[in-house]
């Protein structure tokens, strides 16, 4: 994910607007988090109850930003092409590149704890 961030960010990194951003709903983010889950991670017992586990840590241990870009780049993770358009959208949304990296390596930190907690659920 770290690498299409990267590419992503470089690409859009000329087109940076500042715009106001309004307040985030977490909800969307999770279901986000939560779908893409649930199509990746079939194995999990049960899948739903992890899942949900899941979208709800990564939510208390973030930001409204943060989950935010979580939910509108993790379904992307793997397609170079919906990540650069994800993050081109957000760019064009108020939200700073550095912003956007930092939040996609905190992912990659907090996705491997965070799901095994989960699991053991």
């Amino acid at each position: 994910m770290r690498t299409i961030l990267t590419i992503a960010i470089a690409v859009t990194a000329p087109v940076v607007t500042m715009t106001a951003h309004a307040q985030s709903d977490r909800s969307a983010s999770a279901e986000a988090i939560v779908s893409t889950c649930l199509s990746r991670l079939q194995n999990l017992s049960p899948p739903q109850t992890t899942c949900a586990c899941i979208a709800g840590a990564l939510s208390d241990r973030t930001t409204d930003r943060q989950f935010e870009i979580m939910g509108r780049t993790v379904r992307h993770s793997g397609n170079q092409d919906g990540m650069r358009t994800a993050v081109q959208s957000l760019v064009q949304e108020g939200y700073t590149t550095e912003e956007i990296m930092t939040t996609g390596e905190m992912l990659n930190e907090l996705i491997a704890p965070v799901s095994a907690s989960c699991s053991e659920r």
